[in-house]
């Protein structure tokens, strides 16, 4: 009689591997998740860190499960196999013989479904904010790309080359993560989202991916949220001896396109368009006249009544044949 061991030892193998591979594939998401990829000088509410912590272990122990279900289902050929050597007769051993054939037939497979579904887990819960992922998930937000109304929010700070050649380096990113720091809280505290920074640069959308009408006036009081906790930021630097920040907001209301936008090996969630532009080149004016916050034309006619506003001479920017209006942002109405 045939030993039939070796088939069923061979079967069991890889599926200690399959499964043996899986855990590090989720334990590295979780690593990454958790421990390289989060903001740790980012305030975070509680509750919020907890709801993240909660979404990650499911959704961890679904795709594992998914993974698993399917690589088990490729391997039935393999079960197939064992099962009808073991009850065939064959000489000269072609019974590993076979079985090692077929087994490293499933290899590859195995390998690139783990491999894409674990970078997938590592985009969907680390790389992605929890809003966008949330909205990904729910299927709200097109893949392809959508057209979309919202207020796009450039910050830029004032200075900061001559700051980076005079300052130690560790200083330099311990001051700026505290500056970004307390920029994001004062974004998210008003439903905004940052799409990326550039060097001392916040890009930041209001209205999307999640739509609310009311995204011009979240944007107009995030930026005076932006300035007074700046205020904050420097009087706690100047006990440390670092000269005071400054920095310029320029914001626009738009249409935009919005989608995931990238290479294959990265992309991210990212707003193109004529309003994108414009909002940046808004920033730029805050140098030119000398003022920490400037509204366009189109912001402060959908938040007028609600907050102090000084109008600006009309002026041309770069890309626009015509001059644009645009007014600075004092405060809200009954607060000085």
């Amino acid at each position: 009689m045939r030993d039939k061991s070796g088939g069923n030892a061979m079967m069991q193998g890889m599926t200690f591997v399959m499964i043996l591979g899986n855990l590090i594939g989720a334990l590295l998401t979780f690593v990454y998740f958790h421990y390289i990829n989060m903001d740790l000088n980012l305030p975070r509410e509680t509750t919020s860190s907890l709801n993240d912590m909660v979404f990650f272990v499911i959704g961890t122990a679904f795709i594992f499960f998914v993974i698993v279900t399917i690589n088990l289902r490729w391997s039935r050929p393999l079960h197939q196999v064992i099962q009808d050597e073991n009850t065939t007769e064959e000489p000269n051993g072609a019974h590993p013989e076979k079985l090692r054939r077929k087994a490293l037939q499933l290899v590859p497979v195995f390998t690139a479904t783990n491999l894409f579904a674990w970078m997938m887990a590592g985009f969907i819960f680390g790389v992605l904010s929890p809003v966008i992922r949330d909205e990904i998930l729910s299927g709200r937000i097109p893949l392809d790309g959508e057209m979309t109304r919202a207020t796009l929010l450039f910050s830029d700070l004032r200075d900061f080359t001559p700051f980076v050649e005079s300052t130690h380096p560790k200083q330099v990113v311990s001051i700026m993560n505290q500056y970004f720091s307390e920029m994001a809280e004062a974004i998210k505290r008003n439903n905004g989202l940052i799409l990326q920074y550039v060097g001392d640069e916040i890009e930041a959308v209001f209205g999307a991916p999640v739509p609310n009408d009311d995204h011009p006036d979240m944007a107009a009081s995030a930026a005076l949220e932006m300035k007074r906790r700046l205020v904050h930021l420097n009087e706690r630097l100047k006990t440390q001896g670092v000269a005071p920040f400054r920095h310029g907001i320029g914001i626009h209301t738009g249409a935009v396109l919005a989608g995931i936008i990238g290479s294959k090996e990265r992309s991210s969630y990212a707003l193109v368009g004529d309003t994108v532009n414009l909002a940046s080149r808004i920033q730029g004016l805050t140098k030119e006249f000398a003022c920490d916050i400037i509204l366009s034309q189109t912001t402060h006619d959908l938040v007028a009544g609600a907050y102090q506003m000084e109008p600006l001479r009309a002026v041309r920017v770069k890309g626009k044949s015509q001059e644009i209006l645009t007014y600075k942002l004092l405060s809200h109405i009954g607060v000085s």
